[in-house]
């Protein structure tokens, strides 16, 4: 009986969830006042193959912005329906997404621009309008003497634990039917 009870307690006690997106992911969970930093993977370079790296920068450089550029609209089609799901179990305190878009030159900037534009203007409309939101700030503009697409998001939200593993089960089931795909 105790254990059910403890068991209870844990799912329902309500906890924060901060993610920030700039360099690379940090996600921190606020429980009962403590600050707990989630650990994320990090690529290391190996200092072997460094001169081979040096010579592919170029190159690397535009597939880098490919595999942000394809792993931010992966995540937006998954759509407002999902999202809406999702937000039945959670409140979101804040969102902040700034993305500035560059390309080799100013005629694929501004293609890039128009691509992000009518996606993620559309897709955050709905969420806002769905969502029980305090505050947001959504912002896409064109950085036509940059050289890749930079991104940064702060997602912060709260709920009860079971909401909210409630609402990660369902979105990670919809992001590998679309991946499967």
């Amino acid at each position: 009986m105790f254990l059910l009870l403890l068991i209870l307690l844990v799912l329902f006690t309500p906890i924060n969830v901060v993610v920030n997106y700039s360099d690379g992911l940090n996600v921190h969970i606020i429980i009962f006042g403590l600050k707990i930093k989630i650990p994320t993977r990090v690529k290391k370079k190996s200092r072997k193959n460094h001169d081979k790296n040096y010579k592919q920068e170029n190159n690397t450089k535009k597939k880098k912005n490919s595999n942000i550029i394809s792993f931010g609209l992966g995540i937006i089609k998954i759509g407002v329906k999902t999202f809406i799901e999702i937000l039945k179990g959670i409140k979101i305190k804040e969102i902040v997404l700034k993305v500035k878009v560059s390309g080799s030159d100013a005629a694929k900037t501004a293609l890039l621009y128009a691509k992000f534009s009518s996606v993620i203007y559309p897709f955050f409309g709905g969420v806002i309008s769905n969502a029980e939101l305090e505050s947001y700030d959504i912002n896409v503009s064109p950085d036509f003497l940059g050289d890749k697409t930079t991104f940064f998001l702060n997602f912060h939200f709260y709920g009860t634990v079971f909401q909210i593993l409630k609402s990660f089960l369902y979105f990670i089931k919809e992001y590998n039917k679309i991946i499967d795909k």
